[in-house]
């Protein structure tokens, strides 16, 4: 099954004669009171060198060293333009010893940085802090993603950590993904670990979560503990032998799933055929015949002169078999179109000059040169797959019509699936 490009998603942007409204969000401790809030005036940041720099300054905040600070830079009221743009990741600051504190933003336009300068200003003793469990599911912390909850309040135990540990609880059906935060007082200002804490608890129990916090290295650590447990295995059997390592092998533990997130996962590795061949397979529970899903066999073709991975999955819950046949062979992505001034070329499929680079967001992306309009362009183009017209896309010409009286930079991106 080939790859192809299926979604076009393009920006114009205009880079003359634009006021930008950046704005700092982040915790409540160091934005002004204002909990990740996008659409805040008091956090606006202003420039004084003609927009290539944006500033906000906020004084006598009161800091603790040892805890990462996070926050972006956005366009005002809105998420779609946001700094720091890659891995998921937010900005983070910290201060060397407790103080008070003038913090003073800096977000640099041209190379989209982000910078904090801090300055202590006066002393702060030893800041207490309230550890407390927000998390989902309901059924394990007694509330989702409660904050404020009191019920997971942590006490420190004798090892210098602070501890708390769940009521019983048992999992029917299916594995329960359970993910949390340590929360400090009760608010989400700051709270560990960066990402959430996630594990998974097998069908069985009855569990006890214990969550264990240690609050100067910030390192949070959890523990499902339990006197008994129903242990399930799947595996996955079929023909041919290139994709399965053995032919209707019902213990052959190669081809053994993983558990994520509540479906069971198994991925081959790569094969290919020199014409269209069938695959077809069972998913096995614990390597014997008896438990076997779907009833009649999975099926599905794959075409010759290719290289793939099969991706099957299992919802033991449903007793659902999903595959997805996933190509490994990389396409070279570029965008053709009417303009030459703008695309190299008209309709120039084999012009290597608007090639697309994969960015960390998943998608392909191409961005112009400027152009300044004298009247109305209208803009014709597709995305073509390896500098040749045998797929691209959309099927009918992404139209956009280009008003004059302003510089531009075309952004393309588009996303890939099978």
């Amino acid at each position: 099954m080939k790859k192809v490009i299926t979604t076009i998603f393009v920006m114009l942007l205009a880079v003359a004669g634009y006021a930008a409204n950046y704005e700092v969000v982040g915790s409540s401790l160091v934005c002004n009171n204002e909990n990740w809030n996008n659409n805040a005036d008091v956090n606006l940041m202003t420039t004084a060198d003609g927009g290539a720099t944006y500033t906000l300054e906020i004084s006598n905040l009161t800091l603790e060293s040892g805890t990462n600070y996070e926050y972006k830079i956005v366009e005002k009221g809105s998420w779609t333009e946001y700094w720091p743009n890659t891995g998921g990741s937010n900005a983070t600051f910290t201060v060397s010893a407790n103080g008070v504190y003038t913090i003073k933003y800096v977000f640099t336009v041209s190379t989209s940085s982000c910078e904090v300068v801090t300055t202590k200003t006066g002393e702060a003793g030893e800041v207490k802090h309230a550890y407390s469990i927000a998390g989902a599911p309901k059924s394990v912390f007694g509330a989702e993603w409660d904050a404020a909850s009191t019920a997971t309040d942590m006490t420190l135990n004798s090892d210098g950590l602070y501890e708390w540990k769940s009521s019983e609880f048992s999992v029917t059906g299916k594995a329960l993904k359970i993910e949390f935060k340590v929360v400090q007082d009760h608010a989400w200002g700051v709270a560990y670990p960066g990402s959430n804490y996630e594990l998974t608890a097998p069908v069985g129990g009855p569990y006890t979560l214990v969550v264990t916090f240690d609050a100067t290295s910030k390192t949070v650590n959890a523990d499902l503990q339990s006197e008994t447990e129903i242990a399930h295995t799947y595996s996955v059997a079929g023909a041919p032998e290139s994709v399965f390592g053995a032919v209707w092998d019902a213990a052959n533990t190669k081809t053994d799933m993983t558990l994520v997130d509540g479906v069971w996962t198994w991925t081959s590795g790569e094969f290919s055929f020199e014409e269209t061949t069938e695959v077809e397979f069972k998913v096995v529970g614990n390597h014997n015949w008896g438990i076997a899903y779907p009833e009649n066999n999975y099926k599905l073709e794959v075409p010759a002169n290719n290289k793939y991975t099969l991706t099957v999955t299992l919802n033991a819950e449903a007793k659902e078999v999903k595959a997805v046949l996933n190509s490994t062979v990389k396409h070279v992505y570029s965008v053709v179109g009417n303009e030459a001034s703008l695309f190299g070329g008209v309709w120039d499929v084999e012009n290597t000059a608007t090639e697309m680079t994969l960015g960390e967001d998943g998608l392909y992306h191409w961005t112009s040169a400027e152009f300044t309009p004298t009247t109305i362009m209208n803009l014709e183009f597709k995305v073509a797959a390896d500098h040749a017209w045998d797929v691209a896309y959309p099927e009918s010409n992404y139209l956009l019509a280009v008003a004059p009286g302003a510089t531009y930079k075309l952004n393309v991106a588009a996303s890939e699936t099978a």
